[in-house]
């Protein structure tokens, strides 16, 4: 990937949020997406990639409506 780094795996999960009660209801608030990357990285490169996803515009798109939009975080290693 950058100087020697490599970049294994690539998972991602995506977890809606709602107020208290309204699962099932309404729109979620919003939806925290959790990104895993595997392999040898620098911790710059690994913000980079999340900086990356975060500016995906699929997600700006789906973010439209929700009161608290999209969170991209970096999932902790398995």
């Amino acid at each position: 990937m950058f100087d020697g780094s490599t970049l294994d795996r690539v998972e991602c999960r995506v977890d809606e949020f709602f107020e208290d009660g309204d699962r099932g209801k309404h729109l979620p608030l919003g939806l925290r997406v959790w990104v895993r990357l595997d392999g040898h990285l620098t911790p710059p490169q690994r913000e980079r990639l999340v900086r990356a996803a975060e500016r995906c515009p699929v997600k700006r798109m789906i973010a439209g409506d929700m009161k608290e939009g999209v969170v991209t975080r970096e999932a902790p290693p398995l």
